[in-house]
């Protein structure tokens, strides 16, 4: 099948884009700053699939920059009208629920509480009136936690193992408890490359890990597969107010449509992360 993808450089969708030409499909990768210019190019490559992960503003910074998060909507209302797609897949985000502490399901009341949550809902809401008006299948992922490879050192996961490898003594942090489900990115392509072509089953689905972990527990088991000496002090830091204790989804509803995605064992998952960062290092 011939694949379009925006943010295919992005951490989510360069795996998207690996998985999808290991299963043989071609792929085209589309940028913000090139819309129009693309539309004689996407003519010629008369895409089947739309995979839309680009989005401006995830970082904590420009999340409550309503500007930002206006221009994302808009341009992506552009990206979806470029070419009569077969199917459109969109990313989400777990952020449009609000702030949650439990194992949540697609009928979670939605509590957005940044700009970037918000313009979220507002585009999933667009693209479904646009895909059914126009006999578009249709698929919008609300992204739980992830983790893997070429993800950004900014992050959670990435920025502990970078101090156990590099040597840092100590580490502060709240106490820890907060129970997160992590899945492994390549497990995630997998999940969206399976969903190509697929018709009758349009819908917002959750895509999560199904197993939370304590933040305690993920640090110490980096701490073990690095051999590290790093000191972790917690409770430190305070949690922050309204802290989620537990974030993780009910991925049911994507199992029951398109089936099991979450294969790779978490310290598996981690020690390959840990080994592309020791090659970063050194």
């Amino acid at each position: 099948m011939n694949i379009v993808i925006t943010g295919a450089t992005g951490f989510l969708g360069s795996h998207i884009v690996s998985e999808a030409k290991k299963n043989g499909h071609n792929v085209f990768s589309l940028k913000h700053s090139a819309i129009d210019s693309s539309r004689p190019l996407l003519e010629d490559f008369a895409p089947d699939v739309l995979v839309h992960c680009g989005w401006g503003g995830v970082s904590a910074a420009d999340r409550n920059d309503s500007k930002l998060q206006a221009d994302n909507i808009a341009i992506s209302k552009r990206i979806i009208e470029l070419f009569p797609f077969k199917q459109i897949i969109g990313l989400g985000s777990q952020d449009e629920y609000g702030n949650i502490n439990s194992i949540v399901n697609e009928s979670q009341p939605l509590q957005p509480i940044s700009e970037y949550a918000k313009a979220k809902i507002a585009f999933c809401n667009h693209l479904s009136n646009y895909a059914e008006q126009n006999r578009i299948s249709w698929q919008w992922l609300r992204i739980f936690n992830m983790y893997g490879t070429g993800q950004a050192p900014n992050w959670l996961i990435p920025s502990v193992i970078k101090k156990c490898i590099t040597g840092e003594k100590s580490m502060q942090t709240t106490l820890g408890e907060q129970q997160y489900a992590y899945l492994f990115a390549d497990d995630f392509a997998k999940a969206v490359v399976s969903m190509f072509g697929q018709k009758g089953k349009n819908g917002i689905f959750n895509i999560s890990s199904s197993k939370p972990l304590p933040l305690r527990h993920i640090f110490e088991q980096i701490k073990k597969l690095t051999k590290a000496s790093i000191q972790f002090e917690f409770g430190a830091i305070p949690y922050r107010p309204n802290q989620s204790m537990m974030i993780c989804g009910d991925s049911s509803k994507f199992t029951a449509s398109f089936g099991n995605f979450e294969k790779t064992d978490f310290a598996e998952g981690l020690q390959m992360v840990i080994e592309e960062w020791k090659n970063k290092i050194q």
